[in-house]
């Protein structure tokens, strides 16, 4: 008899081996196998088969530009209405200013998210990341998650592409993950009713991508979603 532990995972580790790539039903059985060391093995095979032994790194710095949003989603603790004594909004001198600090001095790569702000204007936006360009002209600035992007846009009426285009203009390199969650309906209405649909993040990451801009993407897991839920947010 095989081992239970085992069982059902042998033909994701020939395919992994062979690489062909995992499907659905793939993804759902990995995330109920608990041997957490094995999965490992196989997915270190397949980073050394594409890497060799070489690992990379970035010298990160992030910063929230302000904590006021009028999304109030369910798992926040960060968000804030303008009238809340701790709410903040930086200044592009703020931002460049801490990137003058002595701990920024090795940054290789300025993270820059914040709340959905009711009344910022774009101008506010390109300044930030002009003044992150000038304080460190080498690093790769990541700036702005798909949910603010889309907040951005409906705010001065124009188009996703618009936005993102003056945004590379002013020199962002590359967009975080932020804002993805889940994107299953029905969770993501209970969690995040008022922000960007699933769809819509991944509408404006597409975008983005013809443009050139790359693109991470986050999953807010251990909620009300299912392992069905998570595989199907990696898949998209």
């Amino acid at each position: 008899m095989r081992n239970s532990r085992t069982n059902g995972i042998e033909h994701i580790e020939e395919k992994v081996k062979k690489g062909i790539r995992l499907n659905r039903e793939d993804g759902i059985a990995l995330f109920k196998f608990n041997d957490i060391l094995k999965i490992g093995k196989l997915a270190n095979f397949v980073r050394t088969k594409l890497h060799g032994e070489k690992t990379y790194f970035v010298i990160n710095r992030h910063i929230n530009y302000s904590n006021i949003c009028v999304n109030g989603c369910a798992f926040c603790a960060y968000g804030k209405v303008k009238d809340d004594a701790d709410a903040f909004v930086l200044s592009s001198d703020d931002v460049a200013e801490k990137l003058s600090e002595p701990t920024a001095k090795s940054v290789t790569e300025v993270h820059i998210v914040g709340g959905c702000h009711p009344e910022l204007p774009l101008k506010y936006y390109e300044d930030v990341i002009k003044a992150v360009r000038t304080a460190k002209p080498d690093c790769t600035i990541k700036a702005y998650t798909a949910v603010e992007v889309a907040h951005i846009a409906q705010i001065e009426n124009l188009s996703i592409e618009d936005v993102l285009s003056r945004f590379k203009t002013a020199g962002l390199d590359m967009m975080p993950g932020g804002g993805a969650e889940i994107f299953a309906e029905p969770v993501r209405s209970k969690i995040c009713p008022k922000k960007l649909s699933g769809n819509g993040w991944l509408n404006v990451v597409k975008t983005a991508h013809k443009m050139g801009i790359k693109t991470n993407a986050t999953m807010l897991f251990g909620h009300l979603e299912s392992l069905e839920d998570r595989v199907d947010h990696l898949l998209a």
